[in-house]
């Protein structure tokens, strides 16, 4: 079976989340599926991105854009801030051999990709057609989801969500859908039984085949941890309650967001709530763009921002105890199969597809839709009642595994797909396999559109125009400001660049002179290394002549010494000498010394020698 998916991304959104994961599925079932599509981020060989040349600016091409910023996006009421497309212009992929090949196309999201009158060249090919509906725009004048309005069912005329539509664009829109779908082999598939009955009582696809077969998810991903481990994972403490709750972004209102801050708000009052909180066992987790206005709670809140990996996704919704959706408007989110798919059970209002899934005290907890006052009562049951919450998430995980896998997404479509095919002639393929990827821009716009698409383009333009003009205007007056200012510069400048002359003029001076002092300081250098030359010469004669003068000093201490030690030796000698002078007188006057005179006297007169 050759299957082809059309979408306007591969795998940028919640809608193309979805679409890919049924791409996934079909191409694991082994079938020649191919997602053509206008934008492509994926590296997947299995996905062309349609190619076209730029569009001819005197085309009304301009047109058609200023319609959607100037009389819708400038318009809205305030009933609803959720996407409102008008249709045109579309790329006509009709031609490419891969369409032409196919068994069977399914669309999907298709918004800024096809308009009515390319959707009208694929039905107009024969083939089986299935549309899934991701929103309510395929059946609607231009609104995304309706706030509540059944228009779709009749006319779509008095747009609630436009203030000023006085050409009935809305009306015109929806009625070009009837006209140019009139033929189509189309049937219609919802991922919610709330969405098949909107399909059904629209004006434009209530004569059709409606099945509802919901979008899947990869159950062996998402799949659950314990609740403990995945709180420690970001810090949290296993004992306490955690609330999660997220979207791509909390702009839009059908989402919520400023009612579940209300609900919180409202459980502050109620006391063992706020006690819980004082513990610090309870916190909210967040991912996505949430409210800014959350962090005027008093509850803490652990946000996650953005989440690029499905293994960080995992682990969030593991560490939730609870995940809180209050879309006000919605299909069949994607962050509710994800969440129930980790064990992980949902509060939500009971709105749109949500209750195809959120079974009461089974698989989570249904408020009635914007009941504040109810959910604010549940969220504090919740939260002081804990109980439930893993036996509920073992209800949660089992209907995924059984309802919800993408294998058991892909056999619902295939059957149908074989179904519609068993219908009609089996498509040939064409000749030339050559693959092409370019897709022309068609401009053709809806008969009702045409007829009033001057009088609605004319006022945008005009409004354009004038805003150009106040643009020019105000940019003329911001060139003049900054032509006076650029003159005062030129002659701030003018009077820097005289300044500069009159500098460079006495720094041509001060380099003469510093020339001059610098052949001066050349000849002192010079002088200095003569005198330097000679105090070295001297330096060395002084360390001669202070060696010498060490060794006659030595010398001279040496001298010294032997100074003191004669010194000592004479008055050592005069001492024996005084003492032997001493002991000579005393001998003379002794009677000894008397008679030795006189028997040396008597020797000399006998003529005896001394000695005898």
């Amino acid at each position: 079976m050759q299957i082809v998916q059309l979408n306007t991304w591969d795998i940028e959104g919640g809608a193309a989340r979805a679409v890919y994961r049924l791409h996934q599925g079909l191409l694991q079932q082994g079938h020649q599926e191919t997602l053509v599509c206008l934008s492509k981020k994926s590296e997947d060989p299995a996905v062309l991105e349609v190619t076209t040349e730029p569009i001819d600016c005197k085309t009304n091409g301009l047109s058609i854009s200023i319609v959607q910023s100037g009389s819708i996006d400038a318009e809205r009421t305030p009933l609803s801030n959720t996407l409102f497309s008008f249709p045109y212009p579309g790329w006509d992929v009709s031609a490419l051999p891969v369409v032409q090949a196919a068994d069977l196309i399914n669309f999907h999201w298709v918004t800024q990709f096809q308009s009515p009158a390319t959707l009208k060249k694929l039905f107009a090919l024969g083939k089986p057609v299935v549309w899934t509906l991701h929103d309510m725009c395929a059946f609607t004048g231009g609104c995304h989801y309706s706030a509540g309005c059944l228009k779709y069912e009749v006319d779509c005329v008095s747009c609630p969500q436009l203030t000023h539509d006085p050409h009935g664009l809305a009306a015109a829109v929806l009625q070009d859908k009837i006209d140019l779908f009139a033929e189509a082999r189309l049937t219609i598939v919802t991922p919610s039984r709330w969405m098949a009955e909107c399909a059904r009582r629209s004006r434009l696809f209530h004569n059709l085949r409606v099945e509802v077969i919901p979008n899947s998810l990869e159950t062996d991903r998402f799949t659950p941890m314990d609740k403990s481990t995945a709180k420690q994972r970001f810090k949290i403490a296993p004992d306490t309650t955690t609330l999660l709750f997220g979207a791509f972004t909390a702009v839009e209102h059908r989402k919520g967001f400023a009612e579940l801050l209300q609900a919180t708000q409202r459980c502050l009052e109620n006391p063992e709530f706020l006690a819980l909180v004082a513990a610090g066992r309870l916190k909210l987790l967040c991912f996505g763009e949430p409210d800014p206005l959350l962090a005027s709670l008093s509850v803490p809140v652990h946000s996650f921002g953005t989440i690029a990996s499905d293994d960080m996704l995992r682990e969030i919704y593991s560490a939730a105890d609870v995940f809180v959706l209050p879309s006000l408007e919605d299909n069949l989110p994607n962050t509710m199969l994800e969440a129930m798919s980790c064990g992980t059970p949902v509060l939500a209002f009971d709105v749109g597809g949500i209750p195809d899934v959120v079974i009461p005290e089974k698989t989570g907890w249904l408020v009635p839709v914007g009941d504040i006052a109810q959910m604010s009562e549940a969220i504090s049951q919740i939260v002081l009642n804990p109980e439930k919450h893993q036996v509920l998430g073992v209800s949660c995980r089992q209907l995924m595994e059984e309802e919800y896998a993408i294998s058991v997404q892909t056999k619902r479509y295939l059957a149908l797909y074989q179904d519609l095919i068993e219908q009609g002639t089996r498509a040939i393929a064409p000749s030339s396999p050559h693959v092409s990827a370019i897709a022309p821009v068609d401009l053709t716009l809806g008969s009702h559109t045409q007829a009033i698409f001057d009088a609605v383009a004319r006022p945008a333009l005009e409004t354009r125009l004038q805003q150009a003009l106040t643009d020019l205007t105000f940019t003329h007056d911001q060139l003049q400001e900054k032509e006076e200012q650029l003159q005062q510069q030129h002659r701030h400048l003018q009077q820097q660049q005289e300044q500069l002359q009159q500098q460079q003029i006495q720094l041509q001076e001060k380099e003469e002179q510093l020339q001059q002092q610098h052949r001066h300081l050349q000849q002192q250098q010079e002088q200095l290394q003569q005198t330097g030359t000679e105090l070295s010469q001297a330096y060395a004669l002084t360390q001669t002549l202070k060696l010498q003068i060490d060794r006659q000093r030595s010398r001279l201490e040496k001298l010294r010494t032997e100074k003191k030690q004669l010194r000592s030796h004479l008055q050592q000698s005069e001492a024996h000498l005084e003492s032997a002078q001493q002991e000579m007188a005393a001998l003379q006057s002794s009677k000894f010394w008397k008679v030795r005179t006189v028997w040396h006297q008597l020797k000399r007169r006998v003529g005896l020698s001394q000695s005898e």
